[in-house]
């Protein structure tokens, strides 16, 4: 952004249709969601004018948090970039869709931006929350011109994928995926056997303990019923919690109500 378009937004008000309609307009071509996101002021009810004006300059800032991901543990910061990349293909189809005019696109978008905005948020990646809760509230409001919304859509992605390459460069997993053993013939039945090595992700996590200051277990959970293990990402964040200055929610106001 240029420096006069990005003076324009900062003095730009809420109340100025012209304004907004105009500087809509010159981002269209180099920030379409940041376009789309100013369009939707020109609906939105007065009192909520100022604070999506707020959370849309926001947007502009497009910061990448390396310092945050940096305290992340090496496999949470694996999982969390190759989980992201899958989400990140699967929803570029569905960008195409809404491109070519295919509306019952939106539903299953707007589940996986829900789904990228909430593990950002676990993590503390602020500015990755923003940007989905904002395409998650474009795509929440009745279109009226789908390949605009797919525009936006394909920005965000486009933006998200060049912040995981920067992000997966600090991602350094001390673990190496470990060849399969051959299956060992029958063996004569022990009482007390060890337990068999961990495969998989699970290999991943097993030499990786949830920091000291987490929660003890209660003395008294021996005789409840126990709860099913979590899965994929939720299985790496379960034995993490984030810094105590990270805020999972978004710190702009939300461009639109869900």
């Amino acid at each position: 952004m240029t420096d006069a378009l990005a003076l324009a937004l900062m003095l730009l008000e809420p109340e100025d249709d012209v304004g907004i309609v105009n500087l809509a307009a010159q981002l269209e071509a180099e920030h379409p969601l940041l376009a789309a996101a100013l369009r939707a002021l020109l609906t939105a009810p007065a009192a909520a004018r100022a604070d999506r004006l707020a959370a849309a300059r926001a947007l502009a800032e497009d910061k990448v948090e390396e310092e945050v991901f940096a305290t992340l543990p090496a496999a949470l910061q694996t999982e969390l970039v190759s989980h992201h990349r899958s989400a990140l293909q699967e929803l570029e189809g569905l960008a195409l869709r809404l491109d070519g005019g295919e509306a019952g696109a939106r539903p299953a978008a707007m589940r996986l931006c829900h789904g990228l905005k909430g593990d950002a948020g676990m993590v503390g990646l602020e500015g990755m929350v923003r940007r989905w809760h904002a395409v998650e509230g474009l795509l929440a409001e009745e279109p009226t011109d789908l390949p605009a919304l797919a525009s936006a859509l394909f920005e965000a992605i486009s933006r998200t994928e060049a912040e995981l390459d920067q992000l997966s460069g600090r991602a350094t997993p001390t673990w190496s995926p470990q060849p399969h053993a051959a299956a060992p013939g029958p063996t004569p039945e022990v009482e007390d056997a060890p337990a068999p090595e961990p495969e998989g992700f699970g290999a991943v996590l097993s030499g990786w303990s949830p920091p000291t200051w987490a929660a003890a277990p209660d003395a008294d959970a021996e005789d409840a019923p126990a709860e099913p293990e979590p899965e994929g990402f939720g299985a790496v964040v379960s034995g993490w919690s984030p810094p105590a200055w990270a805020d999972p929610e978004p710190a702009a106001p939300a461009l639109a109500a869900l």
